[in-house]
């Protein structure tokens, strides 16, 4: 009668913490904080109740438990507080570090991509699309992506001859070195 009401008991106990979570996950920015708090307390109840085959597998669950919780704590407090970083500079000196600039119809809203019913979007037909990206007056990157009429990119296939015999000597020179 005792081992069933203890069970009851525990089975109680988990109730009423699922109750307590759903709803903390409905009105809280982080909560898994105060469920794993919760729960790791809940561990940690019994663990003094508990004989001492479950004393020690109780222990360490809640240890998890306990670690798991400060983890997204440490989390939790790096998205909700704003950085520090701008506090760390504060003095302009007037020589400001170049900015990134993107030139191209790339991200243009009839640039290369366009809604599609099954994938959700799909590459523009029949286009030649540019996308270069600069930092001050370096380049960054500049390509063109040339979409054919069946909505597959076309490659430059003298690239691509040039490629094929260079794989295909490494291939030979790899499978005739003895080891």
């Amino acid at each position: 009668m005792k081992a069933l009401i203890r069970t009851a008991l525990v089975g109680l106990g988990f109730a009423l913490i699922g109750i307590f979570s759903l709803y903390w996950l409905k009105h809280s920015k982080a909560p898994f904080i105060v469920i794993g708090m919760v729960f790791s307390l809940y561990l940690l109840a019994l663990t003094f109740m508990s004989s001492s085959f479950y004393k020690v597998i109780l222990w360490n669950l809640c240890a998890i438990v306990l670690i798991l919780t400060l983890c997204e704590c440490l989390l939790a407090h790096k998205a909700f507080v704003p950085s520090i970083q701008p506090a760390l500079n504060p003095v302009r000196t007037g020589h400001e570090e170049p900015a990134f600039r993107t030139e191209g119809n790339y991200s243009d809203p009839e640039g290369y991509f366009k809604d599609d019913l099954f994938l959700g979007y799909r590459p523009k037909q029949a286009a030649r699309i540019r996308s270069a990206r600069f930092y001050g007056d370096s380049v960054v990157y500049d390509v063109t992506y040339t979409i054919g009429p069946d909505r597959l990119r076309v490659t430059d296939s003298m690239i691509v001859d040039k490629i094929r015999p260079l794989f295909f000597s490494l291939a030979i020179l790899l499978l005739s070195v003895k080891v």
